[in-house]
């Protein structure tokens, strides 16, 4: 049987709190996008109010996301996988609404 070796820690760091919420932002903004497509497709793009303020809402947490994410760089003892992350897929999103909004235009 292979025993389990316990790994020793040499460091003190922790994930970006900050960069977290910015990734948690960024998933809940990409499905409410998602969400949105699907019930425009529904409509057959004969969508309401209520699917644009979603819209907007979207766009909010994409841009809130994005300044939580670039906060989160400035921590010295922290681990930057989330705020890469959050920051991408937060800048993702906002592409993606960008991109909507010139096809539409």
């Amino acid at each position: 049987m292979h025993k389990k070796k316990k790994r020793k820690i040499y460091t003190d760091k922790k994930h970006a709190v900050k960069g977290i919420i910015a990734t948690t932002l960024a998933a809940v903004a990409l499905l409410v996008f998602a969400g949105i497509i699907y019930i425009s497709f529904c409509q057959k793009g004969r969508a309401d109010i209520r699917v644009g303020s979603l819209a907007l809402i979207s766009i909010l947490l994409g841009v809130v996301g994005l300044i939580l994410g670039l906060m989160s760089f400035r921590g010295e003892n922290n681990y930057k996988l989330f705020s890469q992350i959050g920051s991408f897929l937060n800048v993702f999103v906002l592409v993606l609404w960008g991109m909507i909004y010139l096809i539409g235009f």
